[in-house]
């Protein structure tokens, strides 16, 4: 474990200490005491690209969301997948044979130690009893951090960064991200799939971070 892993543990002790506020208190199933309530807030509705049958988030991206991701995503706090995926439902309507993650480049996986959005798909199959599928989807290409580029080079960024299995063929599939903003990624990860012939691709993320439909 790392150094910083340990201190955010000591601030934010599982299952003991609010994830947001890290007081210790009564807590809900999501980790969050009473007075952080208001700070969650629920994702709007949104869709993404033509390619996507159906997408929704958990939770709007604002900054009480934003430090759990950091803490999750770049500071090994692996734990709080548990968190994040609490504070995700799936539509009753959607019907699907596997849970897959967006992956990560084998390079930035091996940097970082894990994939944070397996840790979530991996607490979604397990609240909906569904297979996670980590074999169904690869990045080929080391891609720039999306958070790094601008909304306009986002897509182009993840060109062509995906190929997926022709196991996938004929499956329905709930594709699960830590965040949605523009959604390029999501989109371009569904094309791949769909090319290799998926039937449907679902889009699930913690957060949602873009434009709001009106």
């Amino acid at each position: 474990m790392k150094l910083k892993e340990i201190f955010l543990r000591a601030l934010y002790p599982e299952d003991v200490a609010c994830c947001i506020c890290g007081k210790e208190a009564l807590l809900d199933e999501r980790g969050v005491c009473e007075g952080c309530e208001n700070a969650i807030v629920p994702a709007p509705k949104f869709s993404l690209g033509d390619t996507v049958d159906e997408a929704c988030a958990g939770v709007l991206y604002n900054d009480a969301s934003a430090d759990l991701v950091h803490r999750f995503k770049y500071y090994g706090c692996r734990y709080l997948g548990k968190n994040l995926s609490a504070m995700i439902s799936l539509p009753a309507d959607w019907r699907a044979d596997a849970i897959i993650p967006v992956p990560l480049h084998p390079n930035r996986e091996k940097h970082r130690g894990y994939n944070q959005s397996l840790i979530l798909a991996q607490n979604l199959g397990g609240k909906y009893g569904m297979p996670v599928r980590n074999d169904l989807l690869k990045r080929i290409r080391n891609t720039d951090m999306q958070s790094l580029t601008s909304r306009s080079e986002r897509r182009e960024n993840v060109k062509d960064a995906f190929r997926a299995s022709k196991k996938c063929a004929g499956l329905s599939i709930i594709l699960v991200d830590d965040v949605i903003t523009s959604g390029s990624t999501s989109e371009e990860c569904v094309r791949a799939l769909k090319d290799a012939g998926a039937e449907k691709v679902y889009v699930i993320a913690a957060c949602y971070a873009g434009r709001q439909e009106n």
